[in-house]
C-alpha cells in the first residue's frame, strides 16, 4: 500500500466509512457504535474530503448520536461550504438543539449564502414542524368530538 498516494489513502478510508454505514441497519447495537465512533474520528479528520463525506452520512441517517461532534466541528469550521453541509446535516437529524445553532448561522454566519441556506432550513423545519403539531391539535379535537 506504500504505492498509493495520500488521496486515494483518504478516498478509500472513506469508502470504508460508506460501507460500514449502509450496513448499519443490518448491524447489531454494538457494531453500530463503532461506526458512530469511525463517523466522528473523521468528523475531526484534518482531511477536508473525509470530514465532508462523514458529516454528510450522518445526516443522511439522521444519526443524533453525532449531533455533539457536529456542533464542535460547526464552531471552528472556516470554509463555507462545510458550514453550510452541517448545516443540512443538522437539518436532516432534525434535533431541535441542532435547528437552534442552523437558526442562529441564518442570522449571524459571515457569509451571505450559508445565511440564505440556514435560513430556508430553519423555516422549512419549521413549517414541518408547524404543519405536524397543527395535525396533532386537530386530531385531538376530532377524537374529542366522538
Amino acid at each position: 500500500m506504500s504505492g498509493l498516494t495520500r488521496s486515494t489513502k483518504y478516498f478509500t478510508a472513506a469508502l470504508f466509512l460508506l460501507a460500514s454505514i449502509s450496513v448499519c441497519g443490518q448491524s447489531l447495537p454494538g457494531s453500530q457504535q463503532k461506526h458512530i465512533v469511525n463517523l466522528i474520528i473523521g468528523m475531526n479528520s484534518e482531511n477536508e474530503g473525509l470530514k465532508r463525506s462523514c458529516i454528510y452520512f450522518a445526516g443522511m441517517y439522521s444519526l443524533n448520536q453525532t449531533l455533539d461532534c457536529i456542533l464542535e466541528v460547526l464552531e471552528t469550521e472556516p470554509d463555507p461550504a462545510t458550514r453550510t453541509l452541517i448545516a443540512q446535516a443538522l437539518y436532516k437529524i432534525g434535533n431541535e438543539r441542532g435547528m437552534n445553532e442552523v437558526l442562529e448561522l441564518s442570522q449571524k454566519d459571515p457569509d451571505e449564502n450559508v445565511r440564505k441556506i440556514a435560513a430556508s432550513l430553519y423555516d422549512t423545519y419549521f413549517l414541518e414542524k408547524l404543519t405536524k403539531d397543527e395535525f396533532i391539535a386537530s386530531s385531538d379535537q376530532l377524537s374529542g368530538d366522538n
